[in-house]
């Protein structure tokens, strides 16, 4: 319906409560990647869900990077700022990040003709 519940952002010392409890004791991040995880959340959203999202995913890097490496097992910070990178950067900024030279120059084209003209769109000719 129409009716919402507004729900006040957690802080990171509740979202790393939260996450210890779902770990069940199960020594599976290092401490300073819980602690980055849930600092991160806390500044940004708040959102509990948000942070199992980034845990689940450094979860996965770390299991990707175990089968290729030799390590402790346990999820650490690198695997965490892999999967806030990857929950925190535009999927447009990672494709013109990705794109050639040639489509480099194109996009600076269109940019140079953009502030140029002073209007947010042109036609191709231009």
């Amino acid at each position: 319906g129409l009716t919402r519940l507004s729900f006040q952002p957690y802080s990171f010392k509740q979202l790393q409560q939260i996450i210890t409890s779902r770990l069940n004791k199960v020594k599976a991040f290092e401490e300073d990647a819980l602690q980055l995880v849930s600092r991160k959340v806390a500044a940004l959203s708040g959102d509990a869900r948000r942070c199992l999202d980034i845990c689940r995913r450094a979860t996965e890097i770390c299991g990707h990077s175990a089968a290729d490496t030799s390590s402790t097992g346990l999820v650490g910070m690198s695997h965490v700022m892999d999967a806030l990178n990857e929950m925190f950067s535009s999927a447009y900024i990672t494709a013109i990040k990705c794109v050639s030279v040639q489509e480099q120059l194109f996009l600076r084209a269109i940019i140079a003709e953009f502030r140029r003209l002073g209007l947010e769109e042109a036609t191709f000719q231009q």
